[in-house]
């Protein structure tokens, strides 16, 4: 039993670090994704966020994950609102899919 107790502790201990790292990423990935939603529109009823993805190696911090979090924002605005992408996004929303095809 004492253990059991000791590897939960540790685990907890050791995985700390990682949830605060997520939730950073996380965060941003939230303000982003509502920023870019809301880009340039006045009145702008901000959607419910998707789950953020999984950061990749060393792109765990809070820019890395607005950075992610905005392009699929407008993104998420434009095929709502039923809009083709533009040519000049594809290459973001190209190197999303490509970055959830390597998680």
């Amino acid at each position: 039993m004492k253990k059991i107790i000791f590897v939960l502790i540790c685990s907890a201990i050791l995985l700390s670090p990682i949830s605060v790292m997520a939730s950073a990423f996380c965060d941003g990935w939230d303000k982003g994704f509502l920023d870019g939603f809301c880009y340039k529109r006045a009145n702008c009823s901000e959607p419910l966020v998707p789950v953020c993805p999984t950061p990749l190696t060393g792109k765990d911090t809070y820019k890395d994950g607005y950075d992610l979090g905005f392009p699929s924002g407008l993104n998420a605005w434009r095929l709502l609102n039923c809009l083709p992408l533009p040519y000049t996004n594809m290459a973001q929303t190209s190197n999303y899919f490509i970055y959830l095809a390597r998680r």
